[in-house]
């Protein structure tokens, strides 16, 4: 089954190589700029957090096309066909798929070495809402009138329709790694990374007195990203105290790639895009070391 890599514009290969040389070089120069070890310093501690944000993705899928005759094949509605016989076939086989933002929730576990450095592993639950298919002849929906094979919404027409709603993802967490330096008691650079599986389904229906009656959702394409990041942690309480709590925030940036499968149903599908990407995520951070493992 082919495989693709898609997502934003970025020139070639080199943004992944000067994300790993900033993380380098930031992880280089962090202890120069670090603040004074606290008194505590040389201690292991156990460390929990959690995280609330968003993630903001420009659709690197620019749009799908020669999307085959079974999805753009739709039966004609039960009020205009008692028998269950006639199909109509919407001619129009191209679709622009919706943004793949999404809030997120992280909770996280971590080990602080000398209040300076943090191993933390993170499980990520992503959810992108449900996008509502609305009435209309673009973007993520193409419609026809059953007797005229056109796009003609007048008083008394039977139209069917089909559509690629928003960008299902999996509700399984994603194990995410990271790892922090500690500048200062406020500010923390990070440098961690995810793999994500969602789904594409083709829905199909009837729009019916300017209300859309769906018929079925069939599955199209699956597709994995993957996201590097690094970023950066401002937080509104200090941390040098024992078990003192911490909230503040997180910005993090870096690439996407994303690499779709179609269905066997949807084999010949082809999509207009290009190969690299970049993701933005801020995220409200709450947390604090819980237990003292080595003093």
């Amino acid at each position: 089954m082919p495989k693709h890599i898609i997502s934003l514009p970025l020139k070639g290969g080199a943004t992944m190589k000067r994300l790993q040389i900033a993380t380098a070089t930031l992880l280089a120069i962090a202890p120069a700029f670090a603040a004074d070890p606290p008194s505590n310093a040389g201690k292991v501690e156990l460390q929990l957090e959690f995280r609330w944000g968003g993630d903001i993705i420009p659709n690197p899928i620019k749009q799908f096309s020669n999307i085959p005759a079974s999805y753009r094949t739709v039966p004609w509605h039960p009020d205009d066909d008692p028998t269950g016989k006639l199909t109509a076939t919407i001619a129009d086989s191209t679709l622009n798929p919706t943004s793949l933002s999404f809030i997120s929730f992280m909770p996280a576990v971590g080990l602080t070495f000398y209040d300076r450095l943090t191993l933390r592993m993170g499980f990520d639950f992503q959810h992108s809402g449900v996008t509502k298919v609305g009435t209309g002849n673009d973007g993520i929906v193409r419609e026809t009138e059953i007797h005229s094979y056109t796009f003609s919404r007048l008083y008394g027409t039977s139209l069917v329709y089909y559509a690629i709603p928003r960008a299902h993802w999996s509700s399984l967490p994603n194990p995410t790694p990271e790892v922090e330096i500690r500048l200062w008691s406020q500010i923390g650079l990070l440098c961690g990374g995810w793999r994500k599986n969602f789904t594409y389904n083709i829905q199909r229906g009837w729009d019916r007195y300017s209300a859309m009656q769906v018929l079925d959702n069939t599955p199209f394409a699956n597709v994995e990203m993957y996201h590097p990041y690094i970023g950066i942690r401002l937080a509104w309480a200090s941390r040098e105290d024992d078990g003192r709590p911490f909230i503040g925030v997180v910005f993090t940036v870096g690439p996407t790639i994303l690499k779709p499968q179609f269905v066997a149903q949807a084999q010949g599908t082809k999509f207009s895009g290009d190969t690299r990407g970049i993701m933005f995520n801020v995220a409200f951070t709450f947390g604090g070391a819980v237990m003292e493992l080595v003093k």
